[in-house]
Parts: structure tokens; sequence; C-alpha cells
């Protein structure tokens, strides 16, 4: 996948800061654990996108996850999680041993961090020594990580994040935008609750979006997933999920919906794939298919990445 194509290996740091140089761009850099997808982070990276032509992720090989109170996501994992971001150039992880000299072959770069918040750890020293210069980020009071982890040890979820830091939600007029831009392009339709963003939402959405050319996420809003699954859910509410949706590369839109299914919402986009993720049994998705089949229109099906789930994540947290 394209994605993967965004990871690099310290060994090629210094001939991609040349290669960025010579074209006359520009590098601001995030580093980070990037355990998941919350608002200070993709706030620092969307931020990054607007400071230089390259935004390099570095994400903090060392980060001791059962230390700190969670364990989610591997090194390698959360540099793909981070691959996925359209934002991303390029992304890297390095350990402490390894910082002084990727650092040295990133710069001049321009760091983006809430320099209010501790460097915890030879990363985050490093990378603010060595920065050229630092954009300083306000802090978003309760929505690190720690944090978030610390509220669903509570079940103190959703967690409250101002909308006014997220991306508007889409109205009609997106859909239209949409539908009057659609001749000979393949529309695709995917529906979740996408909560906690993990690697199995990321592999299948990136799969459905391969499958045509515009991937319109239908997204259900916060009462249908309290309904779904239970009163502490959703973890995030629907504006932040929308944002962290509409973050990714492989997604054109993201839209609410609710209720028990968006069978209306389907019949307003009427998209060429409807696609649904993992195993199913066929009395679920007949009505779907049914109604796909009425403008000539599929459903199909992405397997689930085995062991990511966001209940999972969830459990592991509290255990």
């Amino acid at each position: 996948m394209d994605q993967i194509k965004k990871i690099l290996a310290p060994g090629n740091i210094r001939s991609w800061r040349k290669k960025v140089a010579r074209s006359n761009g520009t590098v601001a850099v995030v580093a980070g654990s990037f355990d998941i997808f919350q608002p200070g982070n993709l706030q620092a990276i969307r931020t990054a996108a607007k400071q230089a032509s390259h935004v390099c992720i570095v994400v903090d090989a060392d980060t001791n996850q059962q230390n700190r109170g969670w364990a989610w996501n591997s090194a390698e994992v959360r540099m793909e999680l981070v691959s996925h971001l359209r934002d991303a150039t390029v992304v890297l992880q390095l350990a402490a041993n390894q910082a002084q000299a990727g650092f040295q072959d990133l710069r001049p770069y321009r760091l983006v961090d809430c320099m209010s918040r501790p460097a915890e750890t030879t990363l985050y020293q490093i990378a603010r020594t060595m920065a050229e210069s630092v954009m300083d980020l306000s802090p978003i009071l309760g929505c690190f990580t720690p944090d978030i982890s610390a509220r669903i040890l509570r079940d103190a979820t959703p967690v409250p994040i101002d909308p006014g830091i997220c991306a508007p939600l889409p109205g009609p007029a997106d859909l239209d935008r949409l539908q009057q831009n659609r001749t000979g392009r393949v529309l695709v339709t995917v529906n979740g609750c996408f909560d906690i963003l993990h690697l199995g939402h990321l592999r299948m959405l990136a799969e459905a979006r391969q499958k045509g050319d515009e991937l319109i996420v239908l997204i259900n809003d916060d009462a249908s997933v309290r309904a779904y699954k239970n009163p502490t859910r959703p973890v995030f509410p629907v504006h932040f999920r929308i944002t962290a949706l509409q973050a990714l590369t492989s997604v054109s839109l993201a839209y609410p919906f609710s209720g028990d299914n968006p069978l209306d919402l389907i019949a307003k986009i009427k998209p060429d794939i409807h696609v649904k993720g993992g195993t199913y049994e066929e009395n679920r998705v007949r009505r779907e298919r049914e109604l796909l089949a009425s403008w000539g229109g599929r459903l199909e099906f992405c397997p689930l990445v085995e062991g990511y789930s966001t209940t999972a994540m969830i459990k592991r947290t509290g255990g």
C-alpha cells in the first residue's frame, strides 16, 4: 500500500533530507509515542503541514507503554498507524541511541510541539535541543493519551473535546459536492463506529478505498454508539471521530448517521460499492445487498485484522 512507502529507515534520513533541500523544501518534525490518534497529536501534525512543505513524524521506539498505564501498540504498529495520515510525508522510528544522529540528519527542521509538556524521554529532549525553531502549541487539556487512558479506567467517557478544535460536521452540501463530481468515478461507502482508530480500521479503510475513487465513511453518531455498545461508549465524540477519519489518506468524507443502520443514507448516496468489514451473516446484510442491487451497486467485504478492536484495546487498558 502507498502508506508503507512513507516509512523511512534511519539509514535513509540523510539522503531524504538532501533530496528535500535540493527542491528548496522545508521540514517540520512532530515527535511522540503516537499510541492512538488523539486531539493533541493530530493538531500537531495538522499544524506541521502548514509550517513546512514536508512533515516528518518521528515515533519514539523506546516508549514503554506497560509502565505508563496502557498497552496498545508496538513501535512498528504505531509507525504504520501514522503512515495513513494525509499530512505525513515520511514516518520513522528512533530509539534513544539513534536520536542524536537521526535528528542531526534531519536538520534544519522546525519542531512542532507543546513545550509546556515535560520532555519525558531522550527522544523528546534531543528533538527540542536540535530544532532550528519551534512552533509551540497550547495544550489541549485532558486530551493527551494518559488522560484518555485514565478516563477509560474510570468509565468517564466520552472524552470531552471542544468541537472548536475539530473539523466542522459535514452536511448535505458535502454529499452533494461528491455526487456532482461523480461522473466516471467509482464511489465506495463503508459504515461503523470508528471509535479509537486502530490498525484493523486503517487497513480496512485503505483496502476499501482501493476499490474505487472516493470513499465515504458513514459513522454512527454518539447516541447510536451508546445504544449499540454501552453507556461509556464512544470513547471519542462524533466530531472528533470525524476529524480523525478525515485526516486519513483513504477517506474522502466522513458523514454521521443516527439510528440502527445507515440504509436511508446509503439510498441517498447510491454508492457503486458498499464495503463491510470482517465476517458476516447473510441475514444481517440482506437488506443492504438488495438495496444496492436496486441501482446496480454491490456489496463487498474486507477481512479484519485479527486481534484489533476498540473493545479489546479498552479491556487491555483496564487489565
